[in-house]
């Protein structure tokens, strides 16, 4: 009993009175009895008989949570014993209308009343996407209580928050005054349930008396101190004149006996205070005395009621305070640890990684799990571990706190990244370029390819089957097994960045390879980068596409007969081609020495030299005489080879990935800035680029607009049912569309007769027959009709899914086919049918 305040223990049904708390009925729950004159019904009508049989004919009403509640129940009290019924319902019960249980379309703080001669239905929307279903056959109208304002609550609503409440009060008011006490002796516990049922009753039958005889009442508190005292007194005087108790024994029996009536100082105020009844005194301990003795006076109720609020606000204010303090205290430590100079030392000494994960555990040890929350650098530094080893990640799951794996599927979808030219892509790279320097956006395009296992495999996030030959705007039906990769390299800046991907059957060909390259390009220039270079193997398909781009770029012919003279030897060309000879030329210009033509000859030579130096390697100098320079290993393949590697090291050693598996760990790659391992044997060497993936990450992904070229839908023949006469086909349809009945009663139609004669048959298919067991009957019955139409969406998801398994967003594409092709006239109902 998870809402009770007891949520363990013996289980008693009580009926009691809603405003004056007495106890009726108490009915121990002791679940399934053995055969015997103990052996009763545990049904919630059987038990809810018994509990009110002695208030029969006594025309109260009785307010019920919804695990009594039933039709049947309210009709049989309401008939035969004489008693209303206001209760709240389940939705499930197969009486209700469904639109009483619907919450789409349902405004807030809206009724609906449902009417029959002796029973009302109410159903009301407290809030978006709730329902209260309430019955009662004490109410006949719709009427609202206006004291609700505009929450627009009617009168069952209101009478029922009223009076629920009588068995939790009883249950309250037990624990406020309780006798009980630890035990595992199951009677003993009873009793002492028993004992503080029977103190209300008699607290109740008490104040009931005395309101009769008009007097005034007492406390409930010192009311079960007389009573305790009365049913104690006979005992304790009794066994006082008892002589030969032990010494032990008799001596605390005498003075219990005399302190019943004795007097007590009271410290706080420095006199003699009688105890006497319906008087205030004060609650601190007090002593015996024999001096002179100050009886306090008599004070109202109004001023006791406030005595008792000003000693709650004093207990309150002392826990606030000691809360306070504690508080101050774990403030005061936590102070120290931040303000530690070897724990600061530490933590400048750790590894950005391991800085990470440490403060990760201090900040979110002590919340629920549902709780926590992990900023995005937690996030990409968990999916890298993930992707390395999921085995390894569940188990540092188990140690360490890390985000689950759901979140981190969610994080790999982020960016949204397809085969092709990614549109979003390309605009966070534009994002990322805009603030570079000129020199910092030359960049070179590599491009390679890998090989793939062929494999076709539906994504239900992306609501596509993938395996097929794409270049991003045209799918082929063909299976592909190679992936094509460009990459950008930063020519002075030290960046590398994936930036398009496409699959293909066997190498993609020259022309194709061609056009997909000055795409990329073409698409790098307008997000403002400058493309200088590309640098790929020598491939046969990679020399083709070089071959076919020189065809389109070749101008006339230039042969030796265009070069006169001899050629310069290295040495000499090095001493013309250099600065000096320029700044000299300069020189003995302005001294008049030589003509002013010369100047001319010299800015060509300061053209040359500076040109040469822009292509010499430095290795690792950029600023070598204030010249910059390239790496000489800048313009090669490494970065691609490395990001090859990197997807085949995905979660274990997968030397020929899938498709699926490579644009799952494409997109986990850009997330966790290419982060892996770098194998031992690898055939390059590591590269020390950085990525963009902060700016990547930050997308949510564009919302594609779903586009159904009409021309497209395939001509379908329906194949009649009589024809089928295969039974592992016939078999399958009848299961299919029975589970369709079980789905849609539960959630759909449920109680509507119309609806289960369109869907349902009285007789059972043949097939099903052999699918039930012999005295268990579960298996719905389709009508002719269902299995009509359940044929010929077979048919049309077969025709489908035959021609046009490569299109995007398949399942909308299925829907719209169906919508097409088959008919839902044979449903009367229109609900029904839009469902």
């Amino acid at each position: 009993m998870p809402n009770k305040p007891a949520r363990y223990g013996i289980k008693i049904f009580v009926l009691a009175d809603s405003r004056t708390y007495y106890t009726a009925e108490m009915e121990i729950y002791a679940g399934k009895q053995n055969a015997g004159p103990f052996d009763v019904s545990n049904k919630p009508l059987d038990l809810v008989k018994r509990m009110v049989e002695s208030i029969k004919d006594s025309h109260r009403n009785v307010v019920m949570d919804n695990w009594f509640t039933s039709f049947p129940l309210i009709t049989e009290l309401y008939e035969n014993y004489g008693l209303t019924v206001l209760g709240t319902l389940r939705k499930n019960k197969p009486e209700i209308p469904p639109v009483f249980t619907s919450t789409k379309g349902r405004e807030p703080k809206s009724t609906y009343f449902g009417f029959q001669p002796n029973c009302t239905l109410l159903s009301y929307a407290p809030k978006k996407g709730k329902v209260v279903l309430l019955v009662s056959t004490m109410h006949h109208d719709a009427t609202i209580d206006p004291d609700t304002g505009d929450k627009f609550k009617p009168n069952m609503i209101t009478d029922y928050n009223m009076y629920k409440c009588g068995v939790d009060v009883v249950d309250e008011m037990c624990g406020t005054y309780s006798i009980s006490r630890v035990s595992k002796r199951w009677p003993l516990t009873i009793f002492f349930g028993l004992m503080n049922v029977g103190a209300i009753n008699a607290y109740v039958i008490y104040n009931a008396n005395m309101k009769r005889l008009q007097k005034e009442t007492v406390e409930r508190r010192h009311f079960l101190k007389d009573l305790a005292l009365g049913l104690v007194m006979p005992q304790i005087q009794k066994r006082s004149s008892i002589t030969t108790l032990p010494r032990f024994i008799r001596k605390p029996v005498a003075s219990q006996s005399q302190s019943i009536h004795s007097d007590r100082r009271c410290h706080s105020e420095g006199e003699n205070v009688e105890v006497v009844k319906d008087l205030v005194h004060c609650n601190v301990h007090v002593k015996r005395a024999s001096r002179k003795l100050v009886k306090r006076l008599a004070v109202t109720k109004i001023e006791r009621a406030l005595h008792q609020k000003m000693v709650q606000i004093g207990v309150k204010l002392s826990k606030c305070r000691n809360k306070v303090k504690k508080q101050a205290i774990k403030i005061k430590a936590l102070q120290n640890i931040t303000t530690n100079p070897q724990f600061l030392e530490t933590l400048d000494k750790m590894s950005s990684t391991s800085k990470i994960l440490t403060l990760l555990q201090f900040r979110e040890h002590k919340k629920e799990v549902k709780g926590r929350r992990f900023t995005l650098e937690e996030k990409i530094l968990a999916l890298t571990i993930l992707k390395q080893s999921p085995k390894g990640y569940r188990f540092l799951r188990k140690i360490f706190i890390l985000p689950s794996r759901q979140i981190l599927i969610k994080l790999i979808h982020m960016p949204d990244i397809n085969a092709g030219i990614n549109k979003n892509l390309m605009a966070q790279v534009q994002k990322a370029t805009h603030k570079m320097k000129p020199e910092h956006k030359l960049c070179v395009v590599l491009f390679d390819e890998m090989s793939l296992k062929p494999n076709v495999a539906y994504n239900e996030r992306k609501d596509r089957v993938s395996g097929f030959v794409t270049n991003g705007q045209e799918t082929l039906p063909e299976y592909a097994d190679h992936a094509q990769v460009f990459m950008i390299r930063g020519l002075l800046k030290n960046f590398k960045q994936p930036v398009a991907y496409t699959f293909s059957q066997s190498s993609t060909k020259g022309p194709e390879l061609a056009k997909q390259l000055k795409a990329v390009i073409t698409e790098l220039q307008i997000a403002g980068l400058n493309v200088v270079a590309t640098v790929c193997d020598q491939g046969t398909n990679n020399v083709n596409c070089i071959k076919y781009l020189l065809q389109e770029t070749r101008v006339a012919d230039v042969s030796a007969c265009h070069f006169g003279g001899r050629g310069l030897d290295s040495r000499i060309s090095q001493a013309w081609m250099s600065v000096f000879l320029c700044t000299l030329c300069h020189v003995i210009i302005e001294k008049g020495i030589i003509s002013e033509d010369a100047q001319s000859t010299a800015d060509v030579l300061l053209f040359f030299d500076t040109l040469f130096d822009s292509v010499n390697g430095s290795y690792g100098k950029r600023k070598k005489h204030s010249k910059p320079l390239l790496g000489p290993a800048t313009p090669n393949s490494d970065p691609i080879e490395n990001f090859f590697g990197s997807i085949r090291s995905q979660g274990c050693r997968n030397v020929n990935p899938t498709p699926d598996g490579f644009e799952a760990a494409f997109s986990s790659l850009l997330i966790n800035s290419l982060t892996s391992v770098h194998a031992a044997g690898a055939n390059c060497e590591v590269d020390d680029c950085h990525t963009l993936h902060k700016v990547l990450i930050t997308s949510g992904g564009c919302k594609e607009q779903i586009n159904c070229d009409l021309s497209e839908i395939p001509d379908i023949e329906f194949t009649p049912l009589e024809d089928k006469s295969d039974p592992r086909i016939v078999g399958g349809l009848q299961y299919v569309s029975g589970y369709y009945i079980k789905i849609t009663k539960k959630k759909v139609f449920k109680g509507c007769n119309e609806c289960k004669k369109d869907l349902m048959s009285n007789q059972k298919p043949e097939y099903l027959k052999y699918r039930e067991y012999a005295n268990k009957k579960w298996l719905c019955s389709p009508s002719n009709s269902l299995l009509n139409c359940v044929s010929n969406l077979q048919d049309t998801n077969y025709a489908t899914i035959k021609t046009c398994l490569e299109k995007n967003h398949l399942k909308e594409f299925i829907k719209t086919v169906i919508f097409m092709h088959i008919q839902f006239d044979w449903i009367n109902v229109n609900y029904t049918k839009k469902k």
